[in-house]
């Protein structure tokens, strides 16, 4: 069987008119998977929604700031203020 997903739905549906049972039956599993993505488009369970990127990025870009960025300011300025 060739990889399907990126066919459209009538030519799966000519290549499992076409298929052996055995692969008749792969076919009939990636057009009951479209048919369910063209009913509820997003899985919770896989895949992760657009604002819950949008906050993870924020969180993990003030963490770096406050855990990288703002030590190794503060010892630079420790540094050039202590230097005589």
């Amino acid at each position: 069987m060739e990889d399907v997903t990126s066919l459209i739905d009538v030519e799966v549906e000519n290549l499992m008119k076409q298929a052996s049972d055995i692969d008749r039956k792969d076919y009939e599993d990636e057009i009951r998977k479209r048919q369910v993505l063209r009913t509820l488009p997003f899985d919770a369970r896989n895949e992760v929604s657009a604002d819950a990127r949008f906050i993870v990025k924020k969180i993990t870009t003030q963490l770096w700031v406050i855990c990288v960025v703002l030590p190794v300011v503060a010892a630079l300025l420790y540094v050039a203020l202590t230097m005589k």
